[in-house]
């Protein structure tokens, strides 16, 4: 029998991933948040695993996607 092992996604994954092919700086998408930079790299590195959905629906706004792609 074969295991597949996968490491699972986490939204501040997506964010961090969906950012840089935008060649968006944590800076620029803090503009168009009401979040500070601090929040937003706490969030991408996992150290802020549930951010309010809220703040989740202004990045996926300010990123150009749905809050959908983002919690999938």
């Amino acid at each position: 029998m074969t295991y597949l092992y996968y490491k699972p996604v986490n939204i501040g994954d997506k964010i961090k991933s969906v950012r840089l092919k935008k060649k968006m700086s944590v800076i620029d998408l803090s503009k168009q948040v009401s979040v500070s930079e601090a929040s937003i790299y706490k969030i991408e590195s996992g150290t802020i695993k549930n951010p309010g959905i809220s703040i989740v629906s202004e990045i996926a706004a300010a990123l150009g996607i749905s809050v959908d792609e983002l919690i999938k």
